[in-house]
């Protein structure tokens, strides 16, 4: 069968042929997203070595300032993430649209949050306290996130369209390039803002890069679509606020320590929390590369859409709880390893965070299956839920409980979320068998 006309002139996306042929057995729907995982493990390894490079080069004050404002890049990128690229990319999936038409439709979102972004980042510095948040480090680091904001809606649309493989090999690429020159820069005796700075200098031309390899389908620019720019916005930004939720229950343990506690906790509590955020990030990433091949499915045949997803969240579930039982023995052993022996006090702390592993994982996928299963209304309550946690166990248990303290803030929220997320996950999963049955 020859392929369907090019998208940018017929109308029609190039995404369901693509989908079709990568969704005609669940074994295949998954393995199709073994590139997108494999690039973000490897992009995580990548950026977690780094991480060790620097808790073993800088000195213990370089190393807090350092994870501070990586931590504070963080959540403002999350800030200047509208929810565009998920619900443009799932857009792209289910075929209503033209890769084209959706692309630049979206683009004045991302521009607006991007502006959102490095606009907040800059007001926050004006009154954080917390070490390295001001003058051209902040600059910088506000740079860094707005052009992530650019970066993450081309990968979205390149995955949307199904070129897995491509988006993973330009994914591993500018991970490389990000980590190889800071390391450079940091055995050189560069300082921290010279290394923010070239990662912010990798992020821009990551952008260009993308922009290049996408030029075929994006073609010249259109004239946004009002009705398609407003279904992707309100979508969106219902998204976008839910997502911002899980960078407040992760970050904001860490904002409040780093005001209220020594820099000696802020060290002990962001070394492991890094590894949590790797782990916590693979699965998400392990599970929004499945979203637009269960998005596809799920127009095509609910049924198996809805069986997957069970099954997937039970696996995720029984496999996160013994590794998670597992890693919290050897919670000791694994930060000295990594991080070196001076950092044997975050073993503590650790302990905490390596018991969510369940949560991690249950909490992505149940996320992305709410989208995939037209339910993205359904993630606000489960980011309010992580938000009142996360304020209430970073007031009451991070001034008096220190590093630890800050572990149990960030375990707590992110499990209330997870569980609220399987919860309504499950609620549509019976909805949909119940319809289904009663189908003739």
């Amino acid at each position: 069968m020859a392929a369907p006309a090019d998208p940018g002139t017929t109308g029609a996306t190039r995404a369901p042929w693509r989908l079709e042929r990568l969704t005609r057995s669940d074994w295949k729907l998954v393995s199709s997203s073994t590139p997108t995982l494999i690039s973000r493990v490897l992009a995580r390894c990548g950026q977690f070595a780094f991480l060790l490079a620097a808790a073993r080069i800088l000195n213990v004050d370089e190393f807090a300032v350092y994870s501070y404002v990586v931590g504070l890049y963080a959540t403002f990128s999350m800030l200047a993430d509208t929810g565009v690229p998920t619900v443009a990319s799932r857009e792209v999936a289910a075929g209503d649209e033209s890769t084209r038409v959706v692309f630049w439709s979206g683009v004045p979102a991302i521009g607006l949050g991007a502006l959102v972004a490095a606009g907040t980042l800059a007001l926050f510095g004006l009154v954080d306290s917390g070490p390295g948040s001001a003058g051209l480090l902040l600059a910088l680091t506000a740079l860094y996130a707005a052009a992530n904001t650019f970066f993450n809606y081309l990968s979205a649309m390149l995955r949307g369209i199904g070129r897995f493989q491509l988006e993973a090999v330009l994914q591993l690429g500018g991970m490389v390039v990000a980590v190889g020159g800071g390391i450079v820069i940091m055995v050189n005796g560069g300082s921290i803002t010279e290394v923010i700075g070239w990662f912010a200098f990798k992020e821009v031309l990551h952008v260009g890069v993308l922009y290049f390899v996408m030029r075929h389908e994006l073609e010249r620019p259109a004239r946004p679509v009002p009705a398609l720019f407003r279904r992707l916005l309100r979508a969106g930004i219902g998204l976008a606020v839910a997502a911002l939720s899980i960078a407040v229950a992760t970050r904001l343990p860490q904002i409040v320590l780093g005001n209220t506690g020594t820099t000696e906790e802020l060290a002990w509590f962001s070394a492991p929390a890094r590894l949590a955020d790797t782990i916590f990030n693979l699965a998400f990433i392990g599970s929004f590369a499945l979203l637009p091949g269960l998005t596809y499915l799920y127009v095509n045949d609910r049924g198996r859409a809805v069986r997957l997803v069970a099954r997937l969240v039970t696996a995720a579930a029984v496999g996160g709880a013994v590794l998670g039982a597992v890693s919290v023995m050897l919670a000791q052993p694994i930060v000295e390893l990594l991080f070196g022996g001076r950092f044997e006090p975050a073993a503590d702390p650790a302990a905490v965070l390596l018991a969510g592993l369940p949560a991690y994982a249950v909490l992505g996928i149940a996320w992305h299956g709410l989208i995939a299963f037209e339910r993205t209304r359904d993630v606000l309550p489960v980011g309010a839920v992580g938000v009142v946690v996360a304020v209430a166990c970073s007031v009451f248990l991070v001034p008096s409980g220190g590093d630890v303290g800050a572990a149990w803030a960030y375990l707590l929220p992110v499990t209330a979320m997870s569980l609220t997320a399987g919860t309504l996950l499950a609620r549509n999963v019976a909805r949909q068998r119940t319809q289904a049955e009663a189908s003739p």
